[in-house]
């Protein structure tokens, strides 16, 4: 049986995923219906819906509702009630539909082209599994193209003529949420390269049009800037760069942690006018095996940690406090 995408609950129209089921009685499919997601396009429409105790639906641009039988009303869910979507994307949205932090994660970025939505993406508080790195810069726009074009979708979002994609899209922001942890799972630890040229936040050009990263009068131009805050970023002792960004025109990195990356733990390239604001990396690159103590036995001074854990290349401007 297959649940339709769009369907009619006195004469509301709610959409809910398309999913593929084996479900033959009447009974279990009620049990089903009950824990599909709903979507409707505004809080008017609640009261049409059918009503069970603790029933989410999801209201566009607005957030999550929860009927409550013992209030006899629906509730809106304060995790999203701080967010209009012009202004911030709280990720948790999307990954309570999708049920995947990486496809959430991309789901708010398409959402920045598709419906104008902010370039302020907030994670929330514990652990977020990925598997994919978190992108930006051609990367993302690369794989935005990529999708519009796989699903037919006609848009000006990319200029073959000029090569250049729609530059509004960059300028992102990734801000954590108290104890917020970004945790790499895509590669076998220690053993699996296939994510060694990549990073878990790849900001800039990908590897796999090392042209462009080569040779930057080839490549689409995608300056504009990139913000990291009260993030940590936990490597898991994979081959990956903690974070990567390149050709920005400003990149701030505050209150951060990025931990056991066998790559960079911060590589920054052709960026200008940066920042550095209690960024902590440890057992990155070089630097793995050892912990700060035994660095400073050995006698490595502050000078020779940054050369083994960051990267800095041409026209940076980097200011570290701590």
């Amino acid at each position: 049986m297959t649940t339709n995408n769009e369907t009619s609950e006195e004469n509301t129209t709610v959409t809910t995923e398309s999913i593929v089921t084996n479900i033959t009685d009447a009974t279990s499919q009620s049990i089903f219906n009950q824990k599909s997601i709903t979507i409707v396009e505004s809080s008017n429409e609640l009261e049409k819906l059918d009503k069970w105790d603790l029933r989410s639906v999801y209201v566009n641009n607005d957030g999550k509702y929860d009927y409550s039988v013992s209030k006899s009303l629906w509730v809106k869910d304060e995790t999203y009630s701080t967010y209009d979507f012009k202004s911030a994307q709280p990720i948790q949205y999307y990954f309570d539909q999708l049920e995947n932090w990486d496809d959430a994660i991309f789901q708010a970025q398409l959402n920045i082209y598709l419906k104008g939505y902010s370039t302020r993406l907030i994670f929330p508080t514990g652990t977020i599994n990925i598997s994919k790195p978190i992108l930006g810069g051609c990367a993302l726009a690369l794989k935005i193209h990529e999708y519009l074009v796989s699903n037919k979708v006609e848009t000006d979002f990319y200029d073959s003529v000029a090569n250049t994609f729609k530059k509004y899209v960059w300028g992102q922001e990734f801000i954590g949420t108290r104890s917020c942890t970004i945790n790499w799972t895509g590669s076998t630890i220690g053993t699996d390269v296939k994510w060694r040229d990549w990073a878990i936040f790849h900001i800039g050009c990908p590897p796999t049009h090392m042209d462009w990263m080569r040779n930057e009068s080839i490549s689409p131009v995608c300056d504009d800037h990139v913000k990291f805050e009260n993030i940590h970023i936990f490597g898991n002792g994979a081959f990956i760069h903690g974070i990567f960004v390149q050709r920005q025109s400003f990149v701030k990195i505050s209150f951060c942690q990025v931990l056991s990356c066998l790559g960079s733990g911060v590589f920054i390239d052709r960026t200008y006018d940066s920042a550095f604001e209690k960024l902590t990396v440890l057992h990155c690159g070089r630097m793995v095996g050892s912990t700060e103590s035994e660095a400073y036995e050995k006698g490595y001074g502050i000078d020779k940690q940054l050369m083994h854990r960051y990267i800095l290349l041409s026209r940076v401007v980097i200011t570290v406090t701590t």
